[in-house]
């Protein structure tokens, strides 16, 4: 059986690789053809590996693979994009065109001030913000830098990364739990009689984005955040956001029952979130003493100001 999975990891690799976040209209400096002499960050080979990694866990479907022969390299085209900003954000955004699977991922570096409370968010890199699959690039080839990569490389990559983790800082967890003790407040107010099962999925260094799987309540927890969730340093309640999903209503076979609408999820995608979540996530179980003790100690903490 392992051996059977090492050889469909291979054989995806090398068919094609694989493969969320609004977006911002874009002007017309996005015209101008990059300057090749310069290489940008973006395509560094380290930074490329990984967004394929996040792409091919979280992106992929058997639908992406292409029959690409003896393909030997992996082209990716990548951009800087402009678009109109606020006063004093100085957030950079980008995009990566992988044609070999027809798909876009867009990026964005945050740098600004939120007013109010003197908080400043400054990423170091980009990160994923969504990834697209579509027919064609947004734009012509000659507008961005291009660079190939070995296939056999990238499908080491996926294989030897295929159950890396980053630690959960213990902030991080402490401001999720505080966001999921407020939804239960507000949702199941009444205390738990069963132990109650969650799965924690991997983070992505390359994303700002954890999904927690609550199988006995039929639920999925996304936290997002304008900044870097593998920081040790990520202490700020008020910048971590959390959506729910529900699993009994919020799922379609596919997209095409709900045209033009986001609010539903597809089979195949939770098809993807178990796998992360489940096979290489952090599974933790709570005791309905557990659970209402923390639901309590959460209630009689300051909310962060």
């Amino acid at each position: 059986m392992k051996q059977g999975i090492r050889l469909c990891l291979m054989t995806v690799a090398v068919a094609a690789l694989c493969g969320g976040c609004a977006t911002s209209s874009v002007s017309n400096r996005d015209a101008a053809s990059p300057d090749s002499s310069k290489p940008d960050a973006l395509l560094e080979k380290d930074f490329v590996l990984e967004v394929l990694r996040h792409v091919h866990r979280w992106h992929f479907d058997q639908s992406y693979v292409l029959e690409a022969g003896k393909m030997e390299t992996l082209e990716v085209w990548g951009r800087r994009l402009h678009p109109t900003l606020d006063e004093g954000d100085r957030s950079e955004y980008a995009e990566l065109w992988i044609p070999a699977v027809k798909t876009l991922v867009k990026l964005k570096r945050s740098e600004y001030r939120v007013p109010g409370i003197n908080l400043d968010i400054a990423e170091r890199s980009f990160k994923v913000t969504r990834v697209n699959r579509q027919p064609e690039a947004p734009a012509l080839r000659r507008h961005y830098q291009v660079r190939e990569y070995a296939v056999k490389e990238i499908q080491d990559y996926l294989f030897t990364m295929r159950s890396h983790r980053i630690p959960l800082s213990d902030t991080l967890r402490e401001s999720a739990r505080r966001l999921i003790a407020e939804y239960l407040d507000r949702v199941y107010p009444a205390p738990f009689a069963v132990a109650q099962t969650f799965y924690i999925s991997p983070l992505s260094p390359v994303c700002n984005e954890l999904w927690v799987f609550w199988e006995t309540g039929r639920k999925v927890m996304l936290f997002t955040a304008d900044m870097d969730l593998t920081s040790p340093g990520f202490t700020r309640l008020s910048q971590l956001r959390m959506q729910v999903i529900d699993l009994d209503r919020d799922v379609v076979t596919s997209t095409r029952e709900v045209p033009g609408s986001n609010a539903f999820v597809t089979k195949d995608w939770v098809g993807r979130l178990f796998f992360n979540c489940i096979l290489y996530g952090e599974k933790l179980v709570r005791t309905p003493d557990e659970i209402n003790q923390r639901r309590t100690e959460e209630r009689s903490k300051p909310v962060p100001q």
